[in-house]
């Protein structure tokens, strides 16, 4: 697996699909989630309202993303109420990714780790745990190397992020390769 871990603005990166998280009581919408709704012209906000959509704890929603992004597909995932988000619940919403990323068949995905734009999570953890999720979903080390999965996360929390992964890819093995992009490497 082919892991990235970038601060760039989501708007810079390009694959098949972008995950967005959002909590029941986030309002207004947040990090990754907020641009998303942004660049949809409010239309999640206004499914939001109307009751469509509301963040309880593993509901999926996948969007098209009307070419408002470089990502075709937006999944928007519920993880209920930010005060609850525990690492136990962490834990299951990363498996519950897995398995729709599987049925999805992508092979390039960005994604914030679930909820730490306010959820009070370890970030190191929090990545040892989605990573080591992710994994499972490749039944061989084959279409293990060819998944793209690109972290996007502040900067502050990008070097936290890196030891989590680095200790994930202990675990599997090597099955990780890693690579991290900054914003500040574009400016040289």
């Amino acid at each position: 697996m082919k892991v990235k871990l970038s601060d760039r603005e989501i708007k810079r990166i390009e694959c098949e699909a972008v995950i967005s998280y959002f909590f029941t009581d986030e309002r207004p919408l947040q990090g990754v989630t907020g641009w998303v709704d942004q660049q949809l012209k409010g239309s999640l906000t206004r499914l939001l309202k109307n009751g469509k959509i509301n963040g309880h704890f593993k509901e999926f929603i996948l969007i098209g993303s009307q070419d408002k992004i470089s990502s075709p597909r937006i999944l928007l995932v519920g993880l209920g109420d930010s005060s609850q988000f525990s690492f136990k619940k962490y834990s299951q919403i990363s498996e519950e990714i897995r398995k729709v990323i599987l049925g999805m068949k992508v092979f390039s995905l960005a994604t914030p780790l679930p909820g730490l734009h306010l959820a009070n999570l370890e970030p190191s953890r929090a990545a040892e745990i989605f990573l080591v999720s992710m994994a499972k979903s490749f039944g061989d080390d084959q279409a293990c190397r060819e998944f793209n999965l690109i972290l996007i996360e502040e900067p502050n929390k990008i070097d936290r992020i890196l030891n989590g992964t680095l200790q994930a890819r202990e675990k599997l093995k090597g099955k990780i390769e890693l690579e991290v992009l900054r914003d500040e490497d574009d400016e040289t």
